[in-house]
């Protein structure tokens, strides 16, 4: 082996390139020779060469594995001509093989370029540079085929690695190239649409059939990328086979050797459950932000048909309606609808155009108003027995809510569609939910409606107090000139007779007994008086026989058949303030007979029974609607009422026209208020 070392380097100076390693098979010395100062002359790189003369050496040498080029030539002694390149070749594939022969042979070049030669030279028409230069050529040659073939194999397992991972994601994965014609889709997009991946190959977005709402905004995003080289993300709402699914879009543009797009790389994420997640929040703050306005609003207001009209006007935001109604319990079980929703708008209804209706006539509301539950309806055309109580149903689904005060249903809310299936559990809750924040200003609205009839009543009652005084004192005075004055007159002027008789010496005994007789009648004037305004009876002997002593004086003075009961009473006395408000509504109702009733007879029964006192008066008179009277100014039922609730107790009429009326009072048998 010969070994021709590199120059130096000088110092600051690029360092050269590696040592070339050579082998030189050559079985002639002189060529050998020849080839190696060839090789050699004037050589800026260090060269290390090694030379045999035999095949058979020169695969044991190429067997090591540390020689770049082959010299060889084709006139071995143990192989010639095509056979040595072979076997060379063979020996050491990846080793560039330059031929240096004797041999001008245009085809056995040609064939031996085929066997694996990198250049083939010819003995006697090569000078230094040529072959150095040959010998360059064909290492480097070498080495970027070998590269080629690593970043070939390298871009195949590239491909095979993409194609894996995108064809186990879940995400749908796809390659446009500027035109948009897709040149690869994932599998997974077969899920999605039902097409096959290579359905999509070749064609447009356009031409698969995507949707044109979207279609515009999907083309638009792609060739913004292509011309602006930004990668872009995008959010599409997707009609798929299972439903609409929420998709979120990348695009990322893929470049080029001449470094511009020639490509768009899309990733579309299902994102359907963290789409519907975000969705929820943001209804649930919205819905939460609405009743949030809709309690200010409703506690704005204590006028009862505001309230109820702003209730319906809010729930229609949340729950949309065709038709809808507010209903509110009036009496025991009687509902009368206070607002309505027309189709247009909703209408608070006046006393006097408010339909009513009894619960107990339409079951699911009875339903309601006893369970305290909201009811839904999904189909109304399931049910044809079934209609709204006061207005048209529509005939498709149907939703009541109840209303509460005081923790007791107050009423309810009716809800109608005119599709069936309209109301979905969410919108029954969300009713509900609105029914509750409702209740409040309802309750509110309640009373302070309560507490003005409350104070309506009390003027009223002071002004009948006020009038009943100056009746009382009219009357007082009627019976003090008329009956007791005229009486007082008559008695002065007997006196003045009787002096005059007495002086004369006459007989005065007729005139004395006449003056007694005037005196007896101005006495009993004054005790009627005074019993009317309040019998002694009631002080002195109680309720039972106050009461007895009336009602035979009622039947005297009226004309009627007055039949009076009492039970239960012992020697304990009821207190003063019981018995007086018993009394005066025994007078009341007596008072009522003789005015309105037209009655022949009247009964009159006071019960002590434990801790309670009822009184009754029962007349066969002409009778009258409670409702209608309700609605009027009726003093006498208003101070009736008052005096009972005024001890905790309670007031029931019952009458209808030509039936006669009964009116009972029960109240407690002690004081409620013994501090007044």
């Amino acid at each position: 082996m010969v070994s021709v070392n590199p120059p130096r380097t000088p110092p600051g100076a690029r360092a050269a390139d590696p040592v070339l390693r050579l082998l030189l098979v050559e079985d002639s010395a002189g060529d050998a020779r020849l080839i190696r100062e060839l090789i050699t002359e004037g050589s800026a790189r260090g060269i290390e060469l090694a030379h045999v003369a035999t095949m058979r050496e020169a695969e044991r040498h190429l067997e090591l594995g540390a020689v770049d080029v082959v010299v060889l030539d084709l006139g071995l002694p143990d192989a010639q001509g095509l056979e040595a390149v072979r076997r060379a070749h063979g020996a050491a594939p990846r080793v560039p093989l330059v031929v240096v022969t004797g041999l001008d042979n245009e085809a056995l070049a040609v064939e031996a370029l085929k066997a694996g030669a990198e250049d083939f030279l010819v003995k006697g028409q090569i000078e230094t540079r040529s072959l150095q230069r040959a010998l360059v050529h064909a290492v480097e040659r070498k080495a970027l085929r070998e590269a080629l073939v690593e970043e070939e194999a390298e871009s195949k397992v590239a491909a095979r690695l993409f194609r894996t991972l995108v064809e186990n994601l879940p995400d749908v994965i796809s390659r446009l190239n500027p035109d948009l014609h897709f040149l690869y889709m994932s599998p997974s997009v077969q899920a999605v649409t039902g097409l096959r991946p290579e359905e999509f190959l070749g064609k447009t977005s356009r031409e698969l059939g995507m949707p044109a709402d979207l279609l515009d905004t999907w083309e638009t995003a792609l060739r913004r990328v292509l011309s602006s080289g930004n990668a872009e993300r995008l959010e599409l709402a997707f009609p798929a086979l299972q439903g609409t699914v929420q998709f979120d879009c990348r695009l990322v543009p893929e470049f080029g050797d001449a470094g511009a797009p020639h490509s768009v790389l899309t990733v579309a994420r299902d994102v359907t459950e963290r789409w519907n997640a975000l969705e929820a929040e943001r209804r649930a703050r919205s819905v939460a932000e609405e009743l949030r306005e809709a309690t200010i609003e409703l506690t704005r207001s204590l006028d009862r048909e505001v309230v109820l009209v702003t209730l319906l006007d809010r729930l229609r935001q949340l729950v949309p309606f065709d038709r809808a109604s507010v209903m509110l319990i009036e009496e025991a079980t009687r509902l009368s609808v206070r607002a309505v929703f027309d189709g247009n708008r909703v209408v608070p209804l006046p006393a006097e155009k408010r339909p009513e209706f009894e619960a107990s006539d339409h079951p699911i509301v009875h339903g309601i108003l006893t369970s305290g539950a909201a009811v839904l309806i999904p189909d109304l055309s399931l049910h044809p027995e079934w209609k709204l109580p006061t207005v048209a149903a529509p005939a498709g689904s149907w939703m009541g809510v109840p209303l509460f005060a005081r923790g007791n249903v107050a009423g309810l809310v009716a809800l109608g569609k005119v599709e069936a299936d309209a109301f979905s559990e969410d919108q029954v809750r969300l009713a509900e939910t609105m029914s509750s924040q409702a209740s409040v200003a309802v309750e509110n609205a309640v009373l302070f409606a309560q507490m003005q009839a409350s104070t309506l009543r009390m003027q009223a009652l002071s002004r009948r107090l006020v009038e009943a005084q100056e009746s009382e004192r009219r009357s007082i005075a009627r019976e003090l000139h008329d009956e007791a004055g005229q009486s007082l007159t008559s008695l002065r002027i007997g006196l003045r007779l009787l002096e005059r008789e007495i002086a004369n010496g006459g007989e005065i005994t007729g005139r004395v007994a006449e003056l007694v007789k005037t005196t007896d009648a101005v006495i009993d004037g004054l005790h009627r008086l005074a019993a009317d305004l309040r019998p002694a009876s009631l002080d002195h002997l109680g309720l039972d026989a106050a009461l007895r002593q009336y009602s035979r004086e009622a039947a005297a003075k009226f004309g009627l058949a007055v039949h009076f009961k009492a039970l239960g009473f012992t020697d304990q006395r009821l207190p003063t303030v019981v018995e007086t408000a018993l009394y005066r509504v025994v007078q009341e109702a007596m008072t009522n007979v003789v005015r309105h009733a037209a009655a022949k007879r009247v009964d009159i029964l006071v019960e002590r029974r434990g801790d309670r006192v009822m009184v009754m008066v029962e007349d066969d008179g002409a009778g009258f609607d409670p409702m209608q009277a309700q609605r009027h100014d009726h003093f006498g039922l208003l101070g009736m009422k008052e005096r009972a609730e005024a001890l905790g107790g309670s007031l029931t009429l019952e009458s209808s026209p030509g039936a006669g009326t009964t009116i009972v009072v029960e109240v407690a048998s002690a004081d409620s208020h013994p501090d007044h």
